[in-house]
């Protein structure tokens, strides 16, 4: 992952996990350390299948673990024009 990919990852579970999660400076770059050689559609699939059973944040290694059994998460698709698809899983 690119280093703004993970700004957008905790970004996303700041807002998914409201007052629980609130990461700084030193957390983008402890979870950029663990994220970096990782596919941002692979931790976002991961993130995806980790809100629907977790009410609280993960820690890094929640999201490099596969729980999904969705084949393909698009963060593009999905995020970059602000709103949701209401795909169905594949």
């Amino acid at each position: 992952m690119k280093k703004i990919e993970v700004i957008d990852l905790l970004d996303h579970l700041s807002r998914i996990y409201l007052g629980r999660f609130k990461p700084d400076e030193r957390t983008l770059d402890a979870w950029y350390f663990h994220l970096a050689s990782e596919k941002k559609d692979e931790i976002f699939n991961n993130l995806k299948a980790y809100v629907a059973i977790n009410k609280f944040p993960p820690v890094v290694s929640d999201l490099l673990s596969n729980q999904s059994n969705l084949r393909y998460f698009d963060f593009d698709k999905n995020f970059s024009s602000g709103g949701l698809d209401n795909e169905s899983k594949d």
